[in-house]
């Protein structure tokens, strides 16, 4: 049985960063991860939105990649990922209260 994938903080630097945002056509810091699976590079990363959008209008989008003949990084789908911010966000409010117990102070609204 296999783990969960694994999962490493690499900065800007990592050059396929840089790749990947640019096949995407968006900034560096629009990409917010990606993993490579065999010949397969899947990258979760926010498009280009107006100044002022309210971040909670931004969604998140998943586009999978694979390279051509001449090695170069190409878009072969992309979708948005409604709510995954708030998976996120949740998840680590989890694992926060798994690892230290439930916040101090009363639950969140609409909370148990």
């Amino acid at each position: 049985m296999s783990g969960p994938p694994e999962v490493r903080w690499t900065g800007r630097a990592e050059p396929l960063i840089a790749e990947v945002a640019e096949a995407l056509g968006v900034r560096t810091d629009a990409v917010m991860g990606f993993a490579q699976t065999g010949g397969v590079v899947t990258a979760m990363y926010t498009p280009p939105v107006p100044a002022g959008t309210p971040p909670d209008e931004v969604v998140v989008w998943a586009a999978s990649m694979v390279r051509d003949a001449g090695g170069v990084l190409v878009v072969r789908g992309r979708k948005p990922v409604p709510g995954f911010l708030e998976m996120v966000e949740a998840e680590i409010g989890q694992r926060l209260a798994d690892k230290l117990g439930p916040p101090p102070g009363p639950p969140p609204e609409g909370g148990a």
